[in-house]
């Protein structure tokens, strides 16, 4: 699902990597408004499979009303092309997390 604006464009800088899972990782970002969010970026893949348990995860969690107890699903986005800067920098986090790319 895609918005007409990109909330990847909005961030000015990625400021720590809070952790992984089998699905991908998830870091801390900084936005040009100041404001702070958390973006789980899935790692690529070509297995069907992956790619529908994945679509479901992101359409059904967004849809959730808000809970203390449940992460808040501000957006989401299928991008296959990042900036120069995120691209090292997730280069980076996938080949410490045993990933190609």
């Amino acid at each position: 699902m895609a918005t007409a604006t990109d909330f990847l464009d909005t961030v000015t800088k990625y400021t720590s990597y809070l952790g992984h899972g089998s699905y991908g990782f998830v870091v801390k970002a900084e936005h040009k408004d100041k404001t702070c969010t958390c973006i789980k970026f899935i790692y690529p893949t070509e297995d069907e499979k992956l790619l529908l348990q994945t679509q479901r995860e992101r359409s059904l969690t967004i849809k959730l009303p808000e809970h203390r107890h449940i992460v808040t699903i501000k957006n989401s986005i299928d991008k296959r092309d990042f900036n120069p800067t995120f691209s090292a920098f997730a280069r980076k986090k996938l080949r410490a997390n045993g990933r190609t790319n």
